[in-house]
Protein backbone atom coordinates (compact mmCIF):
# COMPACT_ATOMS: atom_id res chain seq x y z
CA UNK A 1 0.00 0.00 0.00
CA UNK A 2 1.20 3.94 -0.59
CA UNK A 3 0.84 6.22 1.28
CA UNK A 4 0.17 10.30 0.61
CA UNK A 5 1.52 10.78 4.23
CA UNK A 6 4.59 8.86 4.32
CA UNK A 7 7.95 8.90 2.32
CA UNK A 8 9.63 5.28 1.44
CA UNK A 9 12.00 5.45 4.23
CA UNK A 10 9.03 5.94 7.12
CA UNK A 11 6.71 3.67 5.04
CA UNK A 12 9.80 0.66 5.74
CA UNK A 13 10.34 2.18 9.57
CA UNK A 14 5.95 1.35 9.86
CA UNK A 15 6.46 -1.89 8.45
CA UNK A 16 9.81 -3.40 10.23
CA UNK A 17 8.48 -1.77 14.14
CA UNK A 18 5.61 -2.20 15.48
CA UNK A 19 6.25 -0.35 19.14
CA UNK A 20 6.87 2.70 16.77
CA UNK A 21 4.76 2.81 14.26
CA UNK A 22 1.72 2.23 17.61
CA UNK A 23 3.53 5.40 19.10
CA UNK A 24 3.45 7.11 15.62
CA UNK A 25 -0.30 6.20 15.73
CA UNK A 26 -1.17 7.05 18.98
CA UNK A 27 0.79 10.94 18.50
CA UNK A 28 -1.58 11.22 14.66
CA UNK A 29 -4.73 10.27 16.40
CA UNK A 30 -4.03 12.81 19.49
CA UNK A 31 -3.48 15.57 17.56
CA UNK A 32 -6.37 14.62 15.05
CA UNK A 33 -8.94 14.09 17.67
CA UNK A 34 -7.50 17.59 19.48
CA UNK A 35 -7.61 19.27 15.79
CA UNK A 36 -11.49 17.67 15.04
CA UNK A 37 -12.54 18.96 18.58
CA UNK A 38 -10.98 22.35 17.50
CA UNK A 39 -13.11 22.43 14.48
CA UNK A 40 -9.44 22.59 12.44
CA UNK A 41 -10.50 20.48 10.16
CA UNK A 42 -7.25 20.34 7.37
CA UNK A 43 -5.31 19.68 10.23
CA UNK A 44 -7.65 16.94 11.66
CA UNK A 45 -8.08 15.66 8.24
CA UNK A 46 -4.13 15.18 7.98
CA UNK A 47 -3.90 13.62 11.19
CA UNK A 48 -6.80 11.28 11.10
CA UNK A 49 -5.63 10.16 7.65
CA UNK A 50 -1.88 9.61 8.59
CA UNK A 51 -3.08 7.44 11.88
CA UNK A 52 -5.53 5.56 9.63
CA UNK A 53 -2.22 4.82 7.04
CA UNK A 54 -0.19 3.73 9.70
CA UNK A 55 -2.71 1.20 10.59
CA UNK A 56 -3.40 -0.24 6.95
CA UNK A 57 -0.33 -0.68 6.31
CA UNK A 58 0.43 -2.47 9.85
CA UNK A 59 -2.33 -4.77 8.33
CA UNK A 60 -0.05 -5.98 5.65
CA UNK A 61 2.91 -7.24 8.23
CA UNK A 62 2.87 -10.72 9.52
CA UNK A 63 3.36 -9.61 13.05
CA UNK A 64 1.10 -7.43 14.46
CA UNK A 65 0.37 -7.81 18.20
CA UNK A 66 -0.31 -4.34 18.94
CA UNK A 67 -2.50 -3.20 16.29
CA UNK A 68 -6.11 -4.44 15.94
CA UNK A 69 -8.66 -3.82 13.91
CA UNK A 70 -9.40 -0.62 16.19
CA UNK A 71 -6.65 1.12 14.99
CA UNK A 72 -8.15 1.63 11.71
CA UNK A 73 -11.92 2.02 12.66
CA UNK A 74 -11.26 4.75 15.54
CA UNK A 75 -9.77 7.19 12.61
CA UNK A 76 -11.79 6.00 10.01
CA UNK A 77 -15.28 7.05 12.40
CA UNK A 78 -13.49 10.66 12.39
CA UNK A 79 -12.56 11.00 9.17
CA UNK A 80 -16.08 10.01 8.27
CA UNK A 81 -17.95 12.42 10.41
CA UNK A 82 -15.56 14.46 9.32
CA UNK A 83 -16.29 14.19 5.82
CA UNK A 84 -20.29 13.97 6.34
CA UNK A 85 -20.36 16.99 8.34
CA UNK A 86 -18.72 18.76 5.63
CA UNK A 87 -20.91 17.51 3.00
CA UNK A 88 -17.94 15.62 1.07
CA UNK A 89 -19.73 12.54 0.57
CA UNK A 90 -17.37 11.18 -2.03
CA UNK A 91 -14.31 11.33 -0.02
CA UNK A 92 -16.16 9.55 2.85
CA UNK A 93 -16.65 7.00 0.68
CA UNK A 94 -13.28 7.12 -0.53
CA UNK A 95 -12.51 5.83 3.48
CA UNK A 96 -14.39 3.07 3.17
CA UNK A 97 -13.08 2.55 -0.28
CA UNK A 98 -9.47 2.52 1.19
CA UNK A 99 -10.43 0.25 3.93
CA UNK A 100 -11.72 -2.55 1.63
CA UNK A 101 -9.33 -2.22 -0.70
CA UNK A 102 -6.81 -2.41 1.99
CA UNK A 103 -8.59 -5.77 2.99
CA UNK A 104 -7.88 -7.44 -0.10
CA UNK A 105 -4.38 -7.02 -0.12
CA UNK A 106 -4.03 -7.66 3.47
CA UNK A 107 -1.58 -10.77 4.92
CA UNK A 108 -3.89 -10.74 8.11
CA UNK A 109 -7.68 -10.34 8.54
CA UNK A 110 -6.81 -6.95 10.53
CA UNK A 111 -9.56 -5.27 7.91
CA UNK A 112 -11.71 -8.52 7.31
CA UNK A 113 -12.59 -8.16 11.23
CA UNK A 114 -14.42 -4.91 10.31
CA UNK A 115 -16.14 -6.61 7.22
CA UNK A 116 -17.66 -9.74 9.13
CA UNK A 117 -18.77 -6.88 11.99
CA UNK A 118 -20.71 -5.04 8.99
CA UNK A 119 -18.73 -2.13 10.25
CA UNK A 120 -18.44 -1.28 6.14
CA UNK A 121 -21.84 -1.60 5.33
CA UNK A 122 -23.26 0.43 8.32
CA UNK A 123 -20.95 3.16 7.03
CA UNK A 124 -21.81 2.95 3.64
CA UNK A 125 -25.55 2.84 4.46
CA UNK A 126 -25.07 5.95 6.97
CA UNK A 127 -23.34 8.01 4.11
CA UNK A 128 -25.99 7.19 1.89
CA UNK A 129 -29.04 8.20 4.68
CA UNK A 130 -26.81 11.38 6.02
CA UNK A 131 -26.20 12.42 1.43
CA UNK A 132 -30.18 12.38 1.27
CA UNK A 133 -30.79 14.21 4.63
CA UNK A 134 -27.92 16.51 3.31
CA UNK A 135 -29.94 17.10 -0.12
CA UNK A 136 -33.18 17.25 0.68
CA UNK A 137 -32.80 19.73 3.86
CA UNK A 138 -33.36 23.39 3.49
CA UNK A 139 -29.90 24.40 4.21
CA UNK A 140 -28.22 22.89 1.39
CA UNK A 141 -30.64 24.19 -0.76
CA UNK A 142 -29.85 28.01 0.54
CA UNK A 143 -25.99 27.05 0.48
CA UNK A 144 -26.21 26.06 -2.92
CA UNK A 145 -28.49 29.47 -3.85
CA UNK A 146 -26.40 31.52 -2.18
CA UNK A 147 -23.24 30.11 -3.96
CA UNK A 148 -25.01 30.79 -7.24
CA UNK A 149 -26.14 33.71 -6.27
CA UNK A 150 -22.47 34.84 -5.18
CA UNK A 151 -20.79 33.09 -8.13
CA UNK A 152 -23.16 35.30 -10.86
CA UNK A 153 -22.35 38.41 -8.94
CA UNK A 154 -18.42 37.47 -9.30
CA UNK A 155 -19.03 36.69 -13.16
CA UNK A 156 -20.79 39.90 -13.24
CA UNK A 157 -18.09 42.28 -12.16
CA UNK A 158 -15.62 40.54 -14.95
Amino acid sequence: MKSRYFCNYHLKKIHSNEVEAWQSWSAMMQLGVKAFVECRVDAARNYLSAALDISLLRCDCEVNELFSETHFIKPAEFLLRLYVVEGEFDRARNVLNKIKKASGESNISCTSIAESDGFLSKQYEAIEAEEKIFFTSSRCYKSAYYKGYLLNLSQAHH
